[in-house]
């Protein structure tokens, strides 16, 4: 499981609420699923300000660790996943977790290396081709 836009809970009070909020994301998303956590989720509540009015961030949240992004080796592949929304920019803790992930892998015990994300890196959906988690991914993926 990847966490998606709908994981990061911003409804709070059906839709209608006071732009100057702070809300807890993925908070469901981090109680309902046990995934193979690196270590305990860093989550900060993060400002209504930095999302549309239909609940997608407009940059990275503050969200790392947990069901964030994780991995696991299943018989002879290696699954790495990783969050679209938590950064991934060079120096992120993302992104060097990532880079540890990758150089860890010992491809003649595990030659299969599986990568998931739930943004698409291509699409040709208009709305979301220019939005911050796709153009992020294409730039260093």
């Amino acid at each position: 499981i990847a966490l998606g836009n709908h994981d990061l809970d911003t409804y709070k009070h059906g839709w209608i609420y006071d732009i100057n909020e702070s809300v807890e994301i993925a908070l469901a998303y981090e109680h309902r699923f046990q995934m193979p956590q690196i270590r305990p989720p860093i989550r900060e509540l993060a400002s209504l300000k930095g999302f549309t009015t239909s609940g997608q961030p407009t940059d990275f949240v503050p969200y790392e660790y947990g069901n964030a992004y994780y991995s696991f080796t299943f018989g002879p592949s290696k699954h790495i996943v990783l969050s679209s929304y938590s950064s991934f920019r060079e120096g992120s803790l993302q992104h060097e977790w990532l880079l540890s992930e990758l150089k860890s892998v010992d491809r003649s015990v595990t030659p299969w290396l599986i990568v998931m994300i739930h943004c698409p890196l291509y699409t040709t959906f208009k709305t979301h081709r220019r939005e911050i988690f796709i153009t992020e991914a294409q730039a260093i993926l």
